[in-house]
């Protein structure tokens, strides 16, 4: 993932968007149909609206929820599925979580033609799949619920580990427990990293710093441990080759 923080600067567009099978990516909104369709007129109206105020932007960050490594082909509906399993605070069990979501939407999708506009990027399908995966990010109605949302960190959706917080947290780490990863290949899937230092003990997350055009990773990455003993195991893996890289690769580690 990159370091966005999932503010927007088209917050309601995001919202037309995301029924019609839109993405969004760090500049601007993609997906969503062209101009004379439903698509069309649904930018249209989003232009009239009045933009949000600093204050309310940050209130709707607040409940909003980065989910991080989820597989290239995801859609709207299967993100809301992920938390349908889970109850919805404050409402006597009767509603899940899923259905007090209020927007889905995409960021860092990688695109194999940065020329093509983004929008038609994604109704053609040219996704760079070299990239494995991409984020999104889900605003709930309410902060308590956004909140219980992150219970879903480290849960396994279609074979990769997802990390699951809040979008105010999504660029933070805790330094005591965490190790810096350098030189690691550009072309680097999340789950090659957390089965490498897998051994050091339990992972909570693991946060590959992308290139925010291109989406490969820059050669960083960071790895968040549960305890802080596992930092000391990590750092004993510096200059170990990194497990099934395609091309032969011996990463760095150091403290974060």
């Amino acid at each position: 993932d990159d370091d966005d923080d999932g503010d927007d600067d088209d917050d309601d567009k995001e919202e037309e968007d995301e029924e019609s099978g839109g993405a969004v990516d760090s500049s601007d909104a993609v997906g969503g149909g062209g101009a004379g369709g439903h698509g069309g007129a649904a930018a249209a109206a989003a232009q009239q609206r009045p933009r949000l105020t600093p204050e309310e932007e940050a209130e709707r960050l607040s409940r909003t929820v980065f989910v991080g490594n989820i597989p290239l082909n995801t859609k709207h509906a299967a993100v809301r599925r992920l938390f349908s399993n889970m109850k919805a605070p404050n409402n006597d069990g009767e509603q899940s979580l899923a259905e007090v979501i209020e927007a889905v939407f995409f960021r860092s999708v990688p695109f194999s033609k940065s020329n093509v506009p983004k929008k038609l990027a994604w109704k053609a399908g040219l996704i760079d799949t070299t990239a494995h995966s991409m984020n999104a990010y889900v605003r709930f109605t309410t902060v308590a619920a956004a909140k219980r949302a992150c219970r879903k960190n480290g849960a396994v959706f279609n074979e990769r580990t997802l990390r699951v917080d809040m979008a105010i947290n999504a660029g933070r780490h805790d330094a005591s427990k965490s190790v810096f990863v350098g030189n690691v290949p550009y072309d680097v899937d999340e789950e090659q990293l957390r089965r490498h230092f897998d051994v050091c003990g339990p992972i909570t997350n693991v946060r590959v710093v992308r290139d925010r055009k291109t989406h490969l990773c820059t050669g960083i990455a960071y790895i968040n441990f549960a305890e802080r003993a596992s930092v000391r195991a990590a750092l004993e893996l510096h200059d170990v080759p990194l497990a099934a890289a395609a091309v032969a690769t011996t990463i760095t580690t150091t403290t974060a």
